[in-house]
């Protein structure tokens, strides 16, 4: 593939962002069904990868670190909830 034959200086992503957000602390996942997670389900909530919530429709709810709490609500385009708590 020509792009993986480019030279030049690759710039690194950005990290500052028009919200005030920092690193990732926690990721929840709404469900319907929350008796109904499959064992491997199960396991990511164990081992703290993330943990599950009842919910009416499928949903991702990402927690930041912030200066300011916030709340990005990006339903119904995208089922994603982007928090930032200080």
């Amino acid at each position: 593939m020509p792009f993986l034959r480019q030279s030049g200086v690759r710039r690194a992503e950005p990290t500052s962002h028009a919200q005030p957000i920092g690193k990732m602390r926690q990721l929840r996942a709404g469900v319907p069904r929350l008796k109904e997670l499959s064992d491997a389900a199960r396991i990511a909530e164990n081992r703290g990868l993330l943990s599950y919530f009842e919910s009416e429709q499928p949903m991702l709810e990402i927690q930041f670190s912030s200066s300011s709490d916030l709340r990005l609500d990006l339903r119904p385009a995208l089922p994603l909830v982007l928090r930032g708590a200080a």
